[in-house]
């Protein structure tokens, strides 16, 4: 019964950290586009230390 928990609770945690990536990334994106899109600007104004 231990292990079948085990595994149930490893799964669940691993489903919780693929929707923080993808909004993780899409925030990425967003900043990447942003900085790209003002003129005459460093482009790593708005970079990201993660």
């Amino acid at each position: 019964m231990t292990a079948q928990l085990a595994s149930h609770l490893s799964q669940a945690t691993h489903g919780l950290e693929q929707p923080y990536l993808a909004r993780r990334q899409n925030w990425v994106n967003q900043l990447q586009r942003h900085a790209l899109m003002q003129p005459g600007r460093p482009r790593f104004a708005l970079r990201v230390i993660p």
